[in-house]
């Protein structure tokens, strides 16, 4: 019989793990208040900055990852990290300029966002959201610091052949709004007014496939959680 390689080997590992995730979370589920959210917001973010030696910026793909395997665990239902491309308007007097992180190419372009949905089927690793699914992003609190790092869409023009082309404003852009929650968890309906999500399969096809990279935060996301509830 062949041998695995051992990217192969980690791939299987943690597909097991997430079977054994989901058995468990079906045992385990408990109401998903406001409180049980912040805890998990809470434990992903300590597990995002304590994984990557930062604070957490620039590393959505990790907070996507560990959150929706921790949602899934905690809620009983199923999870999953979407990527794509993400709007937000800083400022409420003009709401029509966006700062925004398009990924036209995939994920491999370097500007992306990452987020979770559910609950959807278990299986399902892309596609879009239905009305009565959540989109949770637990690395809304450094919305601001993008913002300002990134500055404002002033246009997207349609070329020829399909696709957009992204004219970006000055980089002096200001967050003018109070500052951003700690983590988002909403329908489509109950989003705030000032962002937008749109999924790209590619991308997101494209994460699924680096899952085993995010093995690390996601145990210790679990780890701060039972942490935190036993205190």
């Amino acid at each position: 019989m062949a041998r695995l390689s051992r990217d192969q080997q980690r791939k299987q590992k943690l597909a097991e793990r997430q079977r054994r995730l989901v058995a468990l979370a079906q045992r385990r589920a408990v109401t998903t208040g406001l409180a049980v959210k912040e805890r998990m917001a809470e434990a992903v973010h300590a597990a995002v900055c304590a994984v990557t030696g930062g604070s957490g910026p620039g590393r959505c793909a990790h907070y996507a990852v560990a959150g929706a395997v921790l949602a899934t665990v905690v809620t009983g239902k199923q999870y999953i990290p979407q990527a794509g491309s993400l709007y937000l308007s800083a400022d409420p007097a003009d709401p029509t300029l966006y700062t925004a992180m398009v990924a036209e190419d995939g994920i491999e372009s370097g500007e992306f966002h990452c987020w979770c949905v559910g609950p959807v089927e278990e299986g399902r690793k892309s596609g879009p959201v239905t009305p009565d699914q959540e989109f949770v992003d637990f690395s809304a609190r450094h919305f601001k610091a993008l913002v300002e790092k990134l500055g404002v869409v002033e246009d997207r023009q349609r070329l020829r052949g399909g696709g957009f082309l992204t004219v970006f404003g000055p980089a002096t852009t200001r967050w003018r709004r109070p500052d951003p929650p700690k983590f988002i968890w909403s329908n489509l309906a109950g989003l705030p007014e000032w962002v937008k999500y749109e999924a790209d399969q590619a991308a997101t096809e494209t994460l699924f496939r680096e899952l085993a990279d995010f093995e690390p935060v996601i145990n210790l996301a679990g780890q701060h959680y039972v942490g935190a509830k036993g205190t």
